[in-house]
């Protein structure tokens, strides 16, 4: 019983300590993420305090789960010294119990935090990074290109200050960069639709998008036929290749099924 109880207090001791150690990390975290928010958000007139701190607070909880281990670390050399300091370990240790058992509760509550946090962290990480990049791109008008990979095809949408574009594709060939069974919306930067655009294939080459055999029909509703059409690329052959998946952005929950979709689409999973 003894043994029980001594195990129950180091258990919530260690909890104490990692509790003071993650506030402590987390107000240096804020605190660093404003100063680099501003920096990077000072020559934007929306910029304002509120938001700001709404972008530290979403991005605290992905920098939390990349800085555990150091404060587990930190944790321990604190608990440590409180229990040195107090003489509880000298207590502990003429009573019989042993150093394995002293340790025992640490490397339970460790292990057991990782996976509470591992589990209840991905998915909050993930809404929590998807909601940064919409708001970088409807407040701070910042050009998002994204791909999206879904049960019906490949989705792409790149953007910049001029306008945007959404393709469509049903296959991709992630070796060759081509898409086949195009579909093209070209937007202003208003969001207005200007043109639709459907196409055999599509292939990414150095400096633009080359269309074949496609069809396009513009606002006034007129359509045209062309054997060929260029369309100016805002991404890389390596960013396609890579999804732009942000490991952030995807919970674990769903990782599965998106390493299924994306080998559907035709990107490579490793």
């Amino acid at each position: 019983m003894v043994n029980t109880e001594i195990s129950k207090y180091i258990a919530r001791s260690f909890l104490f300590s990692i509790s003071i150690t993650l506030a402590t990390f987390a107000s240096i975290i804020f605190i660093g993420d404003m100063v680099e928010y501003s920096k990077k958000l000072s020559s934007n007139n929306s910029l304002h305090i509120g938001l700001l701190i709404k972008l530290c607070f979403l991005n605290l909880p992905k920098m939390l789960l990349e800085i555990m281990p150091f404060a587990i670390l930190f944790a321990g050399l604190l608990w440590t010294i409180k229990i040195k300091g107090y003489k509880e370990l000298l207590v502990m240790r003429t009573t019989g119990i042993s150093l394995l058992q002293v340790c025992l509760p640490l490397c339970l509550v460790t292990i057991l935090i990782g996976i509470l946090f591992i589990i209840t962290f991905s998915p909050i990480i993930s809404a929590t990074q998807k909601k940064i990049q919409k708001i970088e791109s409807e407040q701070l008008n910042k050009p998002l290109t994204s791909i999206l990979v879904s049960n019906s095809g490949f989705w792409l949408k790149q953007g910049s200050k001029k306008g945007s574009d959404i393709i469509f594709a049903k296959r991709l060939d992630a070796r060759s960069l081509s898409l086949f069974n195009v579909l093209v919306f070209r937007f202003n930067e208003n969001y207005e639709v200007q043109e639709r655009i459907t196409a055999e294939s599509s292939e990414l080459v150095k400096d633009h998008w080359l269309l074949k055999d496609l069809s396009s029909t513009n606002k006034l509703g007129e359509t045209k036929k062309q054997s060929f059409m260029k369309l100016p690329p805002y991404i890389t052959n390596s960013q396609i290749k890579e999804g732009f998946s942000s490991p952030e952005t995807v919970s674990i929950w769903n990782l599965l099924p998106f390493i299924k979709m994306f080998d559907k689409a035709g990107f490579s999973t490793k």
